[in-house]
């Protein structure tokens, strides 16, 4: 810049750089740009802009007041920061944040005094400047953790060309084309200024790698706290590589601004965690209470976390603090592979039986938490035994009760009395994930993901069970007509594929099995009872179906999704009356205006956690991979032999079937997952964590012995009761899974397994529940 200044034309070449680099990636399979709607791709034209106007103020404002000035101004970017996200965001902070602000910013204005000066303009100039930073800043992080969620290297992709060639046009207008032909004449661009700037950009490329993916897990506030941090360190790097004379009021004021970064990041003595990734707000990583519900986690489970970070460190005592300090001040992702999330596995039930203990005994088997019962007892607006609408009024009162702290949270809502968990919980969690990004990339492709209906952008995070037919049965309705088409290819069940219900593609909803994050399942729940409430008929057959009442959700929703992906919906001809021979059309719901449609809703079409039974009976089969299974048991019609197919990648991995506590003497030679009898669907050859028996009921007692841990029950039953040292059910992605509990006015009376949790708090135990159906149970 002493030699050429041409600002301009060394931010093009920067940006610049970084197109080749990312282009590079992409053509060599390191990244793979996801396919933006035409409205994403304003958003990021929009945010190119911004990166370029956000340098042009920074340029005219220094122009008009003096360096230390503007240094003083930009130190409160952090401020703008905070304000941002309060108004825009309604994000409140921990008191000590905004108290470390103080140091922050004052030991910057300490570090760089010096000779004051300003115009009025170039004071407003350098004020907006200041906002300007800040909003690029938080809209970088929205970018790669909001509804959009590109990774780092792809908004680089896609936004550097963009600003290079806004910075060109700059440099253009500004003048600078012609100033760059005078230096090169004037020989400035000799070999050793050449390299230097081949190095610098090269170098510019990797600082903005590292930056995006910083602002994304580390958040938009904390890359604001050490834009202030870095003033201080380029007068340290001023001092020791071009001799820059400090005084000592600057060097104390660095040393307070490093001071006031170091007090927000610090945790506050007896605070709980109350950080989520992404979210940019300080970290406070030891929690003070045990298994609360206000966001708190088991003090046992984070000793655990810090044990093993002591191990894999060698570090210890203190030395183990200060390094959680200093790895989470650098990189939040750090923490989000080793966070903390709870499972809610939620059973609407009224009272205990056979089936509802079968369930028990395999999600206790398997590896799950103790279930929540919402509506127990009768309990709540409807009662379970009369009503199904319970389980949308009770999920949703428990929802309610969750804080804001739990959103992230999974929820795995069953029906009680027909359902068996077949494999650990870390399956279904790992599959729902890769099922979450296979669903968005569809919607991508329907040019749907992230566009929006009534304020609300369109994704998927919701699943529902799918089912070969349409129940309540009733052509006209829009759940039925109206539903999304299935991704299992066109063939799928043979030549009759579709022709009727047995060979049927499933793609219609079945309320049975549901997962989703708690805040989206609180939206839908209290979307769905906002339908009930609405459309609720005392003469209608299925009045208390709520099945029915889901489906009015979900068809309301792919309405409106239709609607916008086609420019309208084509009404289908669906018959015609045989009183009259007049067309019968299907049925558009009646949707208020301004009520909300897009919930986010849709269905596990390959079965890859939920696998029901009715009409695909035949097209199950049980079996285990280690090729001793019959031939014999081949279902007809079907190529592949049995013995031949693979155990899949996540189960082979998953928690072992038989671990600590289980007497191995008992088991004759069984140890792996290949070894046991599983459930698998020939269709998408997929091997089923959750089996529900919709349909023909007979199957729960035909099949329950048929269960790979049916010879073991009682054993592996006592086993976890005994062996139950932790509350961690899974860990998927470096996220520590544990159990959600509910608990009034008392603590956990201490891990335990097998029993069950009411809505209201009441701790239900083994022996109370099911010790009267051992003998079923267990029965040889």
């Amino acid at each position: 810049m002493q030699r050429a200044k041409l600002p301009w034309l060394l931010t093009v070449m920067h940006a610049a750089t970084t197109s080749l680099g990312c282009f590079s990636l992409v053509a060599t399979g390191h990244l793979k740009p996801s396919k933006l709607s035409a409205t994403e791709h304003l958003v990021l034209v929009a945010f190119s802009s911004l990166f370029t106007l956000n340098i042009a103020i920074s340029n005219v404002s220094l122009a008009l007041v003096s360096v230390p000035f503007h240094q003083v101004l930009r130190s409160t970017c952090p401020i703008a920061t905070i304000l941002i996200y309060r108004v825009a965001y309604k994000r409140s902070y921990e008191q000590q944040t905004y108290l470390s602000m103080i140091p922050i910013i004052i030991g910057v204005g300490m570090a760089t005094v010096g000779d004051y000066y300003f115009t009025v303009l170039g004071f407003g100039l350098t004020l907006l400047g200041v906002l300007l930073a800040a909003v690029k800043t938080v809209a970088s992080n929205r970018m790669m953790t909001g509804s959009l969620a590109l990774a780092p290297l792809e908004i680089l992709y896609r936004m550097s060309p963009l600003a290079a060639v806004q910075c060109l046009g700059y440099a253009a207008a500004s003048g600078e084309l012609s100033q760059l032909r005078t230096a090169y004449t004037d020989g400035v661009f000799q070999d050793g200024f050449l390299i230097a700037l081949v190095v610098n950009a090269v170098m510019a490329f990797c600082l903005n790698v590292v930056s995006f993916q910083t602002n994304k897990v580390a958040g938009a506030l904390t890359i604001s706290v050490c834009g202030n941090v870095k003033q201080c360190l380029t007068i340290l790097l001023g001092i020791i590589l071009f001799n820059v004379h400090v005084s000592a009021l600057n060097g104390i004021g660095m040393l307070i601004t490093v001071g006031g970064a170091a007090w927000y990041r610090r945790p506050q003595a007896g605070s709980t965690w109350n950080c989520c990734p992404n979210t940019g707000e300080p970290l406070l990583p030891w929690p003070a209470t045990v298994g609360d519900r206000s966001g708190g986690q088991s003090t046992a489970v984070w000793r655990s976390w810090l044990e093993d970070l002591e191990a894999n460190t060698a570090s210890s005592g203190s030395l183990r603090n200060l390094l959680f300090d200093f790895i989470t001040s650098y990189d939040n992702s750090f923490v989000n592979r080793h966070s903390l999330r709870e499972l809610h596995l939620l059973l609407p039930a009224t009272a205990a039986n056979l089936n509802l203990c079968r369930l028990l005994l395999s999600g206790t088997i398997a590896g799950y938490p103790e279930p929540i019962f919402p509506g127990w007892d009768g309990h709540g607006l409807y009662d379970g035994a009369k009503s199904h609408l319970f389980k949308i009024s009770e999920t949703l009162a428990y929802l309610n009760t969750l804080p804001a702290s739990r959103d992230e949270d999974l929820v795995l809502l069953l029906d009680a009395y027909d359902i068996w968990l077949l494999l650990p919980p870390e399956v279904i969690i790992s599959r729902y994930e890769q099922m979450v990004k296979a669903s968005d990339q569809r919607l991508r492709e329907d040019d749907l993901y992230g566009q929006q209906i009534g304020g609300v952008e369109i994704r998927n995070s919701i699943f529902f069970g799918a089912d070969k037919t349409c129940w309540p049965d009733d052509a006209r309705r829009a759940a039925c007509w109206a539903a999304a088409e299935t991704p299992m290819r066109q063939k799928a069940f043979g030549p009759d594929t579709d022709s009727w219900m047995v060979p049927s593609r499933p793609r219609w909803l079945n309320s049975g099995t549901i997962i989703g994050p708690v805040k989206d399942m609180r939206d839908m729940f209290n979307g769905t009872m906002a339908m009930v409430h609405r459309v609720f008929d005392e003469d209608y057959k299925f009045r208390t179906s709520d099945q029915y009442y889901f489906q009015e959700v979900l068809g309301a929703q792919e309405i409106a999704r239709m609607g916008l992906r086609d420019g309208g919906v084509q009404l289908p001809v669906l018959g015609r009356d045989p009183s009259n021979g007049s067309e019968i059309f299907g049925v558009v719901p009646n949707v208020p205006n301004g009520h909300r449609t897009e919930y986010h809703v849709t269905l596990d079409y390959q079965s890859e956690i939920f696998q029901t039974s009715a009409a695909y009976a035949e097209y199950l089969v049980w079996m285990s991979f280690n090729h001793s299974t019959e031939t014999a048991q081949q279902p007809s019609g079907y190529r592949q032999r049995l013995d031949q197919l693979q155990l899949p990648q996540d189960v082979a991995t998953a928690a072992p079937p038989f671990g600590k506590g289980f007497p191995a003497d008992t088991v004759p030679g069984q140890y792996r997952w290949a070894d046991m009898m599983l459930g698998v669907n020939m269709v998408t050859q997929t091997v089923f964590p959750v089996f529900h028996m919709t349909g023909d009921k007979s199957l729960r007692d035909k099949w329950w012995p048929r269960l790979w841990h049916h010879p073991y029950g009682k054993a592996l039953l006592s086993a976890s009761k005994e062996y139950a040292d932790t509350n961690i059910v899974a860990n998927v992605n470096g996220v520590k899974w544990t159990g959600a509990t509910v608990v009034r006015n008392g603590s956990l009376p201490g891990t335990t397994r097998g029993g069950a949790w009411s809505d209201q708090g009441l701790h239900l135990k083994w022996d109370d529940l099911c010790a009267v159906h051992e003998d079923e149970l267990f029965a040889a």
